[in-house]
């Protein structure tokens, strides 16, 4: 899968309280690639060289120069980001064209929801003024690049797919166009998932290459084929841990697994290699292993987030 960001689809993110980190992060490690648009961002003739060292100095804005410039140069990294200007076939028709596809009345949608978004965050009344037109502005610029790139994409049969925050739907409110739940809010989930803050981008780049990683994005492909919604996903991912539990439970013992039911908001992962011994055969813990990665995966992640920088 490929996923579709800019600088507006950050920005937008960032106002729903999600970093640019922990963004770059989710998409790091559910699709193969992102395809970004640089404009608006000082690529090129501008201090960062190449897509990968831009998003670097974004996701480290809080660390020093030397450790942004090692992430951007780290193949692993930078070779998720592909430059959408070198992905479409005319760069100046993407740019002259993109904000046509967005129509009327996504356009009134927008700024309506645009000036009640700056009254809402600033706690005035509804017919209240007091505030500066700039920060509208802001907001409907955003959520316009935002959706006509996507639209864009779509329409050229990029083979992206789109990934919009939550104030994208807020924004559209019960048009027909409001875009579908997005893959990355399954990182919402803190019972599957860990704040990936606490995640550190080497760790995040060793997991993205771990087999686990791989069957983890296989299976969420699998999901968008069968349009299943964000809920649902996660649903069946609970599902899967629990199916594992009792998978395992002849090794382990009832009593144990009660007390983790009874006890924990989500069952514990439970390797099945180490629990291997007590099974029929090396095969069928094997055979666990395969049929449940992408479950272990979320353990993997769960144990990383564990470690310190």
């Amino acid at each position: 899968m490929k996923f579709l960001s800019s600088m507006p689809n950050l920005y937008n993110f960032m106002r729903d309280g999600i970093s640019f980190d922990s963004l770059l992060k989710r998409y790091a490690l559910t699709c193969d690639h992102v395809v970004f648009n640089r404009f608006g961002a000082p690529i090129g003739e501008g201090e960062f060289d190449s897509v990968g060292h831009f998003l670097a100095a974004c996701a480290l804005k809080q660390e020093n120069y030397e450790l942004a410039r090692a992430l951007g140069n780290d193949t692993r990294f930078s070779s998720i980001f592909i430059d959408m200007w070198d992905y479409v076939d005319d760069a100046g028709k993407l740019e002259r064209t993109r904000y046509a596809f967005v129509d009327e009345a996504t356009s009134k949608a927008i700024g309506d929801f645009a000036y009640s978004e700056v009254r809402r965050k600033k706690g005035l009344n509804a017919d209240s003024y007091d505030f500066k037109l700039d920060e509208v502005k802001e907001i409907v610029g955003d959520l316009q690049a935002d959706i006509g790139l996507n639209e864009y994409a779509r329409c050229e049969g990029l083979g992206t797919m789109a990934s919009y925050s939550d104030i994208v739907g807020r924004a559209l409110g019960n048009l027909s166009k409001q875009p579908a739940d997005n893959l990355i809010d399954l990182f919402d989930e803190p019972l599957l998932f860990p704040d990936l803050t606490s995640v550190p981008w080497d760790a995040v780049l060793e997991l993205r290459s771990d087999r686990t990683a791989k069957e983890f994005r296989a299976f969420l492909e699998r999901c968008v084929s069968s349009e299943l919604d964000v809920e649902k996903i996660g649903k069946d991912l609970s599902n899967d841990i629990w199916r594992l539990v009792k998978e395992v439970e002849p090794s382990v013992g009832k009593a144990i697994l009660t007390a983790i039911a009874s006890n924990l908001p989500s069952p514990i992962i439970i390797n099945p290699i180490g629990v291997g011994i007590g099974m029929k055969d090396v095969a069928t813990a094997r055979q666990i292993k395969r049929d449940f990665a992408h479950v272990f995966f979320i353990q993997k992640l769960q144990s990383k987030s564990q470690r310190k920088l």
